[in-house]
Formats: structure tokens, C-alpha cells, sequence
């Protein structure tokens, strides 16, 4: 799999339903271990590809939840 290739994954739902969900690739963590940055729905998954064809995916990271980071906050050593 090559960064941005879309893969669609069976996702259990916390009541019990299945749904398709379209993923994305973002990055490849492991090429030998075939383990993937995935991103769908304001969501990021670490997702492994199993041998059976089959996903297994991290809990998923709410991007919608990640603070601003405010820009004057960050402090900038000029010093050098």
C-alpha cells in the first residue's frame, strides 16, 4: 500500500453495528509488519494488515478534540 490509497475497513460500532468505512493512508509505519497510519471521519487508526485480508485497527485519535497549539505561546530562542 502506497500513501493516500483508500481501503475500506468493517468498523464495529459501540452498539454492535458493522459499517464499511473508506480509510485513507497517510503513512506507512511498518513496511515489514505491514502497519499503517489510516485517517477517515476526522479520525487517525494505527490499522495492521493481517495475512487473512483482514484489519486490525488502534483505538482511534478524535482530531476534532486536539487543541489549537496558539502560535505566540511557543517560545523562540534567538540567542545563537
Amino acid at each position: 500500500m502506497k500513501v493516500f490509497d483508500e481501503v475500506e475497513i468493517a468498523v464495529e460500532t459501540l452498539f454492535g453495528a458493522v459499517f464499511r468505512t473508506k480509510f485513507t493512508v497517510i503513512c506507512e509505519i511498518d513496511k515489514d509488519n505491514h502497519i499503517y497510519g489510516l485517517t477517515a471521519q476526522n479520525h487517525v487508526v494505527v490499522g495492521q494488515y493481517m495475512s487473512d485480508n483482514t484489519w486490525r485497527l488502534s483505538k482511534p485519535i478524535d482530531l476534532r478534540k486536539i487543541p489549537i497549539i496558539d502560535i505566540d505561546m511557543i517560545h523562540h530562542d534567538v540567542t545563537e
